[in-house]
């Protein structure tokens, strides 16, 4: 497999030939950009993201591990052309989108970005602006525009392998992918209410993962409660819990698995399912006969009946490959802040005010150095 060596900030990714070496420009705004792609040179360098194409999958892991993954102006452009990148790039068939160390998958927006106060770069052809940046509210780029796969009008399946914290602005992510996988130490949560903000993009974007009352209650429980991972799978925000050190073999084991079907099939599978999200139920079923004729052609169709011919026969993953969470049972557990189940949410301890204690080894030392770890996180990036 050929890959970026962490750390490095270089693609190792030579195979790619490139159709242009121009800049990609700023891409997820409107129809008229979208018609414009122009494909990145993977010979690039990357400063916040490692890519990885092995058998016809693709792995995007965030790099910003020092940060705790939160994501600034340079991730944005280097993540949202590496989408558009991805439309054309035909070996590609299934995208894994996953992060750099184990204790959080994105917290958000740097805020340091914007706390520090530098202006912001001109707008020309060539450069986009600084995430949040604005001179009026009309011409405000929020800054999760084009961070997710949607957006970039990318329809190519996307699982994300989630390890640690997922929060506030990873929603913008996490909110586009086709599935998700999380480690068993992964939490979700969404501090802005906390902080004094509006919770709008974000909280919209996961109720097409998440019921409506799971999603209230995230989003206005804000730093007071987070979302295990058990839990989350309970809801049906994850598909999937598997021990942390597993998770991205795991996840890249399943995308190439998925890859093994015809390209066309697949990206025409999740077209429709996210238009059936979009639209009525009756809307969504008048669109399925083109949608059906957009997404088989003979080429497709003769894969899959040489698939069929080879006499070769998948033997399918058994349900114990994906075990319930048990819930607990009794009632209960007396809390002044929250009232559910240990095993459901993590809940803050009472002498460390609106920073929760987390249950795993990570954050084992609320009084100690892992407090001021944990309040640095989410202060400096969880948004």
């Amino acid at each position: 497999m050929d890959r970026q060596r962490p750390g490095s900030g270089r693609v190792q990714a030579n195979y790619v030939t490139a159709q242009s070496t121009k800049s990609a420009p700023a891409v997820g705004r409107d129809d008229a950009e979208h018609e414009k792609d122009t494909v990145i040179d993977m010979t690039m360098t990357f400063e916040t993201l490692i890519y990885e194409e092995d058998a016809g999958v693709a792995t995007i892991t965030l790099n910003r591990p020092e940060v705790y993954n939160a994501f600034n102006t340079k991730m944005r452009q280097e993540l949202s052309s590496l989408w558009r990148y991805l439309r054309h790039h035909d070996p590609v068939r299934v995208v894994v989108l996953t992060a750099a160390g184990d204790k959080a998958f994105c917290t958000g927006i740097d805020r340091q970005e914007i706390i520090d106060g530098a202006p912001a770069p001109i707008a020309t052809l060539e450069s986009d602006d600084r995430i949040g940046f604005g001179t009026t509210p009309f011409h405000y780029d929020d800054p999760g525009d084009d961070l997710g796969p949607k957006a970039c009008d990318l329809w190519k399946p996307v699982i994300a392998a989630v390890n640690g914290m997922a929060c506030g602005g990873a929603f913008y992510m996490l909110g586009e992918v086709d599935f998700i996988v999380a480690a068993d130490g992964a939490t979700f949560f969404d501090p802005h209410v906390t902080y004094g903000m509006t919770t709008a993009f974000e909280a919209m974007l996961m109720l097409a993962r998440m019921p409506l009352g799971e999603v209230m209650r995230m989003s206005l429980m804000g730093n007071f409660e987070r979302i295990t991972a058990g839990r989350a799978m309970e809801i049906g925000l994850v598909s999937e819990v598997v021990p942390g050190p597993e998770l991205v073999a795991h996840t890249q084991n399943l995308a190439r698995q998925m890859a093994t079907a015809p390209a066309l099939a697949l990206q025409g599978t999740v077209r429709s399912i996210w238009a059936a999200q979009e639209l009525s139920r009756q809307q969504a079923l008048s669109m399925g006969s083109l949608l059906v004729a957009q997404g088989t052609d003979d080429a497709s169709l003769a894969e899959g009946q040489a698939t069929f011919r080879s006499g070769e026969r998948i033997t399918p993953a058994s349900a114990n490959a994906r075990p319930a969470t048990k819930r607990r049972q009794g009632p209960a557990l007396p809390h002044p802040v929250a009232g559910r189940n240990a095993h459901c949410f993590t809940r803050p301890e009472h002498t460390t005010a609106l920073i929760p204690h987390h249950r795993s080894p990570v954050w084992s030392n609320p009084a100690g150095e892992d407090l001021d770890v944990a309040w640095s996180a989410e202060v400096g990036g969880a948004v």
